[in-house]
């Protein structure tokens, strides 16, 4: 059932907003890069750097159109990638919502993007 409501979309310049949220969540940063950001300057350009990378692939994960999250296909050669994912909204961690947008991703990139390894990081 999970696999039914879960989405995965490139990330738009709107959902800017979503980020600024999760990268501003201390608990949230602490369970990723453990590197907290105050300004919003330097997180809007992470944002666009994100946003523009012609090699990687960045999505939000959507839950019955809700954005909860984002996993990101980074590129490392053309066989091989590396997966990051962050559910973002701590109502859903722990319910299997991850694992649904990582099998997501995993489609992406081995069928669509045409990659042959993952490394997850």
């Amino acid at each position: 059932m999970i696999n039914n409501i879960i989405q995965l979309r490139k990330i738009l310049k709107s959902d800017w907003q979503y980020f600024l949220k999760w990268w501003k969540n201390k608990e949230l940063v602490k369970l990723t890069s453990g590197v907290y950001e105050k300004s919003d300057d330097i997180l809007k350009g992470y944002f666009f750097k994100m946003l523009n990378s012609a090699k990687n692939h960045n999505y939000l994960i959507l839950l019955d159109k809700k954005p909860i999250g984002n996993v990101s296909i980074t590129h490392k050669n053309k066989s091989t990638f590396e997966m990051h994912i962050v559910i973002g909204e701590k109502e859903y961690w722990g319910k299997g919502f991850g694992t649904s947008a990582t099998k997501e991703a995993l489609k992406i990139a081995f069928n669509k993007l045409g990659y042959e390894k993952a490394y997850f990081g």
